[in-house]
């Protein structure tokens, strides 16, 4: 009975390694929410593809000191107070598409939230930095 219950943990562990390389590996891929291509990027030599620029909205999360954090429950409201996005982005840069205008911010990491508000011009990438004080960093 030990050696099954050993097996049975070794076998968990080893599946939640591969499905922890599988979510890793979905970062830098573009999703949808509800109609709205995002991505998560910004760490390794990714946060350096040409594609990111296009996309008209960029919110970025880190520290105080501007070390970068991942792992953020991100919503987006129009200026209705419409979500338009939902998501948990597992690296510091949350890329969206975007229609020009104004936008509410709200990102949770751990037990600390931040909001901003985020303007997305005609034109060019905003950019939103929600800095989170009270992660070292």
């Amino acid at each position: 009975m030990r050696k099954l219950l050993t097996a049975g943990v070794l076998a968990g562990a080893v599946l939640g390694a591969a499905m922890a390389t599988i979510a890793a590996a979905a970062a830098d891929k573009e999703k949808t929410y509800q109609g709205v291509g995002y991505a998560c990027t910004g760490i390794g030599d990714e946060r350096n593809d040409p594609r990111w620029a296009a996309y008209p909205a960029k919110v970025m999360l880190t520290t105080k000191g501007g070390a970068f954090v991942a792992d953020g429950q991100i919503t987006i409201q129009d200026a209705q107070g419409k979500t338009v996005l939902e998501t948990t982005c597992d690296a510091p840069w949350l890329l969206v598409r975007l229609a020009p205008g104004r936008y509410q911010v709200t990102a949770k990491v751990a037990d600390y939230t931040q909001k901003g508000t985020l303007i997305v011009p005609a034109k060019g990438q905003g950019t939103l930095t929600l800095r989170f004080a009270e992660i070292a960093g």
